[in-house]
């Protein structure tokens, strides 16, 4: 609890509002735990740090995209669907899109990549992504089987990457 009134404190002093809000946000949701909550915290903490990129831009990734994009993290966005890559051009135009992971993975410009595809490509995407030294954000769940899950924490702890 400490290292999170750190954090908001520390968003506060930076007048970096927008973060907090965008935190206290997403956390007031009564399906966050307090561990996710921390956890959220420590990503928004080295989020100026980050450049984001946010694999699947359907219902829900166009929702993380919108978020992303307002706090400034957001570089870019990759979807198998050039009809949904359209979509999200007139909504987002200065963001680099594309339809090509692999494009994604070797970019040394992104440090992190956020998840939201359906949850049978889960952890072959995080899986490729942290092998590509990403840290990684995935949408709910992290995995269809425990023993996935496992190892992509397993494998995210190994590498020292940031695995939510």
């Amino acid at each position: 609890m400490f290292d999170i009134a750190l954090c908001c404190f520390s968003f506060h002093k930076k007048k970096n509002l927008n973060k907090l809000f965008l935190v206290l946000n997403l956390a007031s949701r009564k399906e966050l735990s307090i561990i996710f909550f921390y956890k959220l915290f420590k990503f928004f903490c080295f989020i100026k740090k980050l450049n984001i990129a946010v694999i699947g831009a359907g219902r829900w990734g166009e929702n993380l995209i919108r978020n992303f994009f307002q706090i400034g993290a957001l570089s870019k966005i990759c979807d198998t669907s050039e009809k949904r890559l359209e979509q999200i051009r007139f909504k987002f135009p200065t963001v680099e899109l594309t339809q090509n992971l692999e494009a994604i993975l070797s970019d040394p410009q992104i440090t992190a990549v956020v998840v939201a595809t359906p949850s049978i490509t889960h952890h072959e995407i995080a899986s490729q992504a942290l092998k590509a030294g990403k840290h990684v954000y995935i949408e709910k769940p992290l995995a269809r089987k425990e023993e996935q899950a496992k190892e992509l924490i397993n494998l995210s702890e190994k590498l020292d990457l940031v695995l939510m």
